[in-house]
């Protein structure tokens, strides 16, 4: 069974652990769920497969499809065009391993959100400040993106220095992580606050 690790990033012959079948009932298809490991890092992948008949009295698993970790990572249609446009960018780029232009990329984002809540920034550690004192995010998330500020800097300038593979994951997890606090934590609060307001 030949499937991509996430976490090696390369097609391997997966190792089965267990398995549960089932039939659809209304295409009369037999499917199976099936766990395995990777044979390089040993982390779990979920898979599943369809069983097609390919000629009469002969069956075959389909293809497989991963079904975790999740191959799709989703972004709420909530951002603005321009903070999702960028988010995705800096996703393909780090799933290529270009981890600088995922660093810039993840900038931009950033660079999008400050802009989108306070028009008049002008650097970037003023926009988190502003977002901070706006109570627009708090202190945690504002420590964490002025940890990332030398990252966010060699990925925003030509330097000699590098960005590694982790370096990149935690710039594009804060990244994530912001868009999803101010954009969709703060949309369903809100949407709660005045659907509870309505009621009363």
């Amino acid at each position: 069974m030949i499937i991509e690790c996430s976490h090696c990033e390369a097609k391997v012959e997966a190792i089965e652990i267990a398995e549960h079948k089932t039939m659809d009932p209304d295409f009369f298809v037999e499917s199976r769920v099936v766990l395995t490991k990777c044979p390089i890092c040993k982390n779990a992948i979920v898979v599943s497969q369809k069983l097609l008949e390919i000629k009469p009295g002969k069956h075959e698993w389909a293809a497989t499809k991963r079904l975790w970790p999740d191959t799709d990572e989703h972004i709420d249609d909530s951002l603005p065009e321009a903070v999702r446009s960028s988010l995705k960018e800096a996703m393909k780029c780090f799933h290529s391993k270009a981890y600088i232009a995922c660093a810039s990329m993840c900038s931009r984002v950033l660079e999008g959100i400050c802009l989108d809540n306070k028009p008049k920034t002008k650097a970037m550690s003023d926009g988190l400040k502003g977002l901070l004192d706006s109570k627009i995010i708090d202190s945690r998330m504002f420590e964490w993106g002025e940890s990332l500020n030398n990252q966010r800097k060699i990925g925003a300038h030509t330097t000699e220095q590098k960005i590694s593979r982790a370096d990149a994951q935690y710039l594009l997890d804060f990244t994530n992580s912001i868009c999803d606090y101010i954009y969709v934590l703060n949309n369903r609060y809100a949407k709660y606050i005045n659907r509870n307001a309505a009621g009363k």
